[in-house]
């Protein structure tokens, strides 16, 4: 006796797996690439949340949520890595702590696991009874790093950096507008 085809579980009709990614990107760095390729070996897509959206202009956030928006966009094209693979999304902050996991799922959507590297994100999406990734610096890389090697001058933070973020950096003149930050302090919001 011959089985009948189940038409709801044919690749065809596939449930499509969906992490999300949530960062600050200030900038978009070599580590947060390989993150979004790790992440793409396991799900279908990641959803990448641009968090503190509305923070731009001051010393730990430099960059506007759109700046941040392209060179994102920037390095995955460079990696070869489809649009259709990925959406992009801006999740302002909140001042409740408890309430950001609902906040964010507002903005996003369903996910089937959360990767960040925040504590405090990786406590309330666990408290909020969502699956959390950890996520373990690589590279030994660290946005706070790039800023640092931009303002004082030196050229570490290219070896942290897509090149495609470099030529963005350079294009909105970023590097001037991190020095400026140091030197007469915060501005933005």
């Amino acid at each position: 006796m011959k089985k009948k085809i189940d038409k709801k579980n044919t690749k065809k009709n596939k449930k499509c797996s969906t992490a999300l990614y949530i960062g600050k990107f200030q900038p978009f760095h070599k580590g947060h690439l390989q993150i979004v390729k790790n992440i793409l070996q396991k799900y279908d897509k990641v959803k990448i949340a641009i968090g503190s959206a509305q923070k731009h202009h001051q010393q730990k956030n430099p960059f506007t949520k759109e700046e941040r928006k392209k060179m994102i966009v920037a390095a995955l094209d460079d990696a070869g890595i489809s649009r259709k693979k990925y959406k992009l999304f801006y999740v302002p902050d909140i001042p409740n702590d408890n309430a950001y996991p609902t906040h964010v799922q507002k903005i996003v959507g369903l996910f089937e696991k959360i990767f960040t590297g925040y504590w405090l994100n990786i406590k309330l999406f666990r408290n909020a009874g969502f699956k959390v990734h950890a996520i373990k610096r690589l590279y030994n890389i660290s946005a706070t790093q790039i800023r640092k090697s931009i303002a004082n001058n030196t050229k570490t933070y290219q070896k942290m950096t897509p090149s495609a973020v470099i030529q963005i950096i350079s294009y909105i003149d970023g590097k001037k507008r991190i020095k400026e930050i140091k030197k007469y302090g915060q501005g933005g919001i």
